[in-house]
This record gives structure tokens, C-alpha cells and sequence, in this order.
């Protein structure tokens, strides 16, 4: 469970073979808004196909979507920010990732 919420905070584990109604999922992000940040006509028809599909079909580099989706996974976040327990559980998966890349402490 605790690995699991720590991925969900990170927007970098979003990958080229993730689909939105995943990303949506982990990221509690409706599925609107991500569809809406790739401006990508038909996408929306396409639920099971992974960004890298859909960055194929848009002749579009897949990096560009998998930015486009973090960014408006970021903006929505910043719209809706946790209340109660979820600002506890912030708190703490971003101590959590501040060890895991600085280190813990040492006596």
C-alpha cells in the first residue's frame, strides 16, 4: 500500500505504455482533463490504447504527451488540494521521497 501511494504522488512514473483511464486512476485525475491537455481529435474513442498509440496515430513525439499529461495532472492537483487526512498523506509521501533521494539520517 505504502509503495503504491508514494508512485501515485510522482508524476514521473508516468510511462509511454500507461492509457489514461490508468493515469486517471492513479493520479485521481478525471479522465476529461487529460484528454483535453493532448488536444488529440478521437483520443477519447480510444480508451484502451497507451499514449505511445496515441502518440503514433498524432504523428507526435510521445514525450510531448506524456509532458502535456503531467502537467495537467499538476494543474489539477493545484485546483483541487487535499483536505484532512490526504494533506497528512501529502506530507508524508513527500518526506518519504525526500529521503529516498537525499538519504536518511545517520546518528
Amino acid at each position: 500500500q505504502q509503495q503504491s501511494v508514494v508512485a501515485t504522488a510522482d508524476i514521473r512514473t508516468i510511462d509511454s505504455g500507461m492509457t489514461i483511464p490508468a493515469i486517471s486512476q492513479r493520479y485521481h485525475v478525471p479522465e476529461s482533463d487529460l484528454y483535453g491537455s493532448l488536444r488529440l481529435k478521437g483520443a477519447r474513442l480510444l480508451p484502451q490504447t497507451p499514449l505511445l498509440g496515441l502518440a503514433a496515430r498524432a504523428h507526435r513525439p510521445v514525450t510531448n504527451l506524456i509532458r502535456n499529461i503531467q502537467i495537467a495532472i499538476l494543474v489539477y492537483q493545484d485546483l483541487h488540494p487535499p483536505q484532512g487526512e490526504e494533506v497528512l498523506s501529502r506530507l508524508l509521501i513527500m518526506l518519504i521521497n525526500w529521503f529516498q533521494q537525499y538519504g536518511y539520517p545517520v546518528q
